[in-house]
């Protein structure tokens, strides 16, 4: 008979770990075998994205305004999403939500599996946009946002999201997390939160 996760050992396993004579090899076995299924399970389904959602850029719009870049400046935006997701970006996200657990690894590789497609930018005109190819050369003057694909945080269950690198000239780069939250079947944006990563 399986056991769910959160269940709670039988009323006699409980009285025989808590005072009684010590558990059977055969329990012990049974009870790591319980946890270990627990903690190492499969990752939740990644959702399924055509594009990156259009709520993203209004979202990183408002950021931008926050920060003192007027609504009419220039920003070029790769018109794909880009292969953001690495070890340093993921420890960087981890910090920010403040985990110290390990994360997990079926999770992880299901979050490194989403740089391998590039899905188009759904667009808006909520600031100056300019869309530019991933290969285009870098204006010195212009600052250059990239998104990732969306992705399940591997260190949050179920929590959902987009990382986007904003750089000028494609150097002293600011990395943010952007959650998303499914909406009656939209996929909405919600408010951006800067990592602490590095190029």
């Amino acid at each position: 008979m399986s056991m769910p996760c959160h269940s709670e050992p039988q009323r006699g396993t409980r009285r025989r770990l808590a005072g009684g004579p010590s558990p059977s090899p055969r329990l012990w076995m049974t009870l790591l075998f319980l946890f270990a299924a627990c903690a190492s399970g499969p990752p939740p389904p990644t959702p399924q994205f055509a594009a990156v959602p259009a709520s993203v850029l209004d979202v990183m719009c408002a950021r931008l305004r926050d920060e003192g870049i007027a609504r009419e400046t220039t920003i070029d935006v790769v018109r794909t999403s880009r292969p953001l997701v690495t070890r340093q970006s993921l420890q960087a996200l981890a910090e920010a939500v403040f985990y110290t657990g390990r994360p997990n690894q079926g999770m992880v590789e299901a979050a490194y599996a989403t740089n391998a497609t590039a899905l188009p930018l759904a667009t808006n005109e909520a600031c100056s946009w300019n869309l530019v190819d991933a290969g285009a050369r870098r204006s010195g003057d212009t600052m250059t946002l990239e998104l990732s694909a969306p992705f399940v945080m591997p260190v949050s269950k179920g929590s959902v999201g987009v990382l986007a690198r904003l750089a000028l000239a494609g150097e002293s780069a600011t990395w943010y997390w952007i959650p998303l939250a499914n909406k009656n079947g939209t996929w909405m944006a919600m408010r951006s939160l800067p990592l602490a990563a590095h190029d």
